[in-house]
């Protein structure tokens, strides 16, 4: 819970249960709603945590301590991933699933996505393969074009 955020659905269930130990003791006496539960004791609730809410909580002090402290092994991964950010490049294939303007598959020495005027109009669904393939003279698959 300290290092993985919960799925919406099992935090559900979580409190479901929490709510049953809670409330299926004794059918006679009022129940108190879990809304009072988790209040804080001061506020004349119980103390529970809400499931989801804890959960995001220690998410944030993890992230907050690997951001202010570093482990070496943090470091290097940090650093690790950076690394391969500048290296990675798109593998084409036939161009149905690369696309022209969110993927980077241009290699001018970084990989890098097309750029384009901000005042243009462009299709962000366009895919590699819909590009014709004349200007390259006798290639005729985006699968050679990759090779060279």
């Amino acid at each position: 819970m300290t290092c993985y955020k919960l799925p919406k659905d099992l935090c559900d269930k979580l409190t479901s249960v929490l709510i049953q130990f809670w409330w299926s003791s004794d059918a006679n006496h009022r129940k108190i709603s879990w809304g009072k539960l988790c209040r804080r004791k001061e506020e004349g609730g119980l103390g529970f945590h809400d499931i989801s809410s804890f959960n995001q909580a220690l998410l944030g002090k993890q992230a907050w301590r690997i951001w202010s402290r570093p482990s070496y092994a943090w470091r290097s991964i940090i650093h690790g991933r950076e690394l391969l950010k500048e290296g990675l490049v798109m593998r084409i294939g036939n161009g149905e699933q690369t696309s022209v303007w969110m993927d980077k598959w241009i290699i001018d020495g970084v990989a890098r996505e097309p750029h384009y005027r901000q005042d243009a109009v462009v299709d962000l669904t366009l895919k590699v393969s819909s590009l014709p393939l004349k200007p390259l003279g006798l290639i005729t698959s985006w699968n050679a074009v990759r090779r060279l």
